[in-house]
């Protein structure tokens, strides 16, 4: 059940990110580091802000730092907060 559950949050944040896709025309695959890392930030996550900042902090850390402000995540962040409230993952 775990296993199944993790998939689904895996998938739907891995769908968020592709639709994003940050660096442009990149496979589906191209950001499961970030995906995971986002994952384990579900717990932290209370509002669009809070998604938005995890995004950033993820993205920054693993490309270019000065690439990622805030307010370039903010609309990701906010659909992402969506996705996991609408499925009741948060």
């Amino acid at each position: 059940m775990i296993q199944k559950r993790d998939e689904l949050i895996f998938k739907l944040i891995q769908g968020v990110i592709n639709r994003w896709d940050p660096i442009g025309n990149s496979p589906e695959w191209e950001y499961d580091g970030e995906v995971k890392g986002l994952v384990k930030q579900i717990p932290r996550i209370k509002s669009e802000r809070d998604a938005a900042l995890s995004v950033q902090r993820i993205f920054s850390s693993s490309f270019d730092a000065t690439s990622y402000p805030f307010s370039v995540c903010e609309k990701v962040g906010r659909e992402l907060f969506n996705v996991l409230r609408e499925n009741k993952l948060i």
